[in-house]
């Protein structure tokens, strides 16, 4: 991708990214949902990104991504819940590669409708509160697949760290 057609998103977030103090080399996941997770995987699948930054993760919750070319030296993570319409908007499964793990769950229709009593909805099979529910089920799994992931993944979700919250704009 030329610097000509990149988006706002992604050169505010080279910025970001830059400005936080990541430097070549260091290893970085990028995590999304909805949307946010089209962002992630589209900043891990630009060479011109990538020559940048070293991404060694992409996580995505309720994310289309199917059609997007991820790297083999990128681990994915993909959450996807049946009944959510959203990830399949690509009109594809995501592939069968070594480097990507999707997993499909159903949203815990418990959780959904604690407070309606119905059956629950595209709508809440896509919010982020159910991926997050989903995610602590992952977080237990067994799953060897899963398990070859966390490895990626693990060193990002522990340890100290430091939060800094960035406004884009312009």
């Amino acid at each position: 991708m030329t610097q000509e057609q990149q988006t706002a998103l992604q050169r505010q977030v080279a910025k970001a990214m830059s400005a936080a103090g990541i430097q070549p080399g260091d290893p970085v996941m990028l995590t999304g949902h909805s949307q946010g997770g089209i962002a992630a995987a589209s900043f891990a699948a630009d060479p011109a990104f990538l020559e940048r930054f070293t991404v060694t993760a992409v996580v995505t919750g309720g994310s289309p991504i199917a059609r997007i070319d991820i790297p083999d030296s990128v681990s994915v993570l993909s959450v996807e819940h049946t009944q959510d319409p959203v990830p399949m908007l690509d009109g594809r499964d995501n592939p069968a590669k070594s480097n990507w793990v999707t997993v499909k769950a159903e949203a815990d229709a418990q959780a959904i409708t604690r407070s309606t009593q119905q059956a629950p909805t595209p709508a809440d099979a896509h919010s982020t509160v159910r991926y997050e529910d989903t995610g602590e089920l992952i977080d237990s799994s067994s799953d060897p697949n899963v398990a070859g992931l966390r490895t990626t993944i693990d060193p990002f979700l522990h340890g100290e760290g430091t939060v800094t919250r960035w406004q884009i704009s312009g």
